[in-house]
């Protein structure tokens, strides 16, 4: 596991965490212990985080691009289909992937701001940005 973040997605305290392999996993952690939901990203995953205001979650990674997924319009709260620690047959995540780019480098950092309006990202390469997630551009 490279990161993990801790925060709350579709009212359920959620855990979401992103590994070497590409791998994110999402549990809910409210009451129970099961996987809501794994993606797969083609790179190795660095860095995680959750916007509570918007439900969507931002992943990076060695691409040195970013990515967020949001529910897909009209979808229903996330459900817990699996009862123990391990992703094996997990559900895939169903929504939007948006991909954002321009860092130079591996990208080990994201964070939202509390209002889920912007991301910030952080390189290796001694850059940060700030994102609108409206216009998907840089400010």
């Amino acid at each position: 596991i490279n990161a993990i973040t801790l925060e709350r997605y579709y009212d359920k305290e959620t855990l979401v965490a992103v590994y070497d392999s590409g791998l994110t996993v999402a549990w809910c952690v409210h009451k129970e212990f099961s996987i809501l939901w794994t993606a797969q990203n083609p790179e190795s995953t660095w860095g995680c985080a959750i916007s509570s205001a918007t439900n969507m979650i931002a992943t990076s990674a060695n691409s040195h691009d970013i990515y967020t997924l949001s529910a897909a319009p009209g979808a229903s709260r996330p459900s817990s289909v699996v009862s123990d620690t391990s992703h094996r047959g997990a559900p895939q995540f169903q929504g939007e992937y948006r991909t954002f780019q321009g860092h130079g480098d591996n990208v080990p950092c994201v964070a939202f701001s509390a209002s889920g309006k912007y991301l910030a990202s952080a390189s290796i390469d001694g850059t940060f940005r700030i994102w609108s997630l409206e216009s998907r551009e840089c400010v």
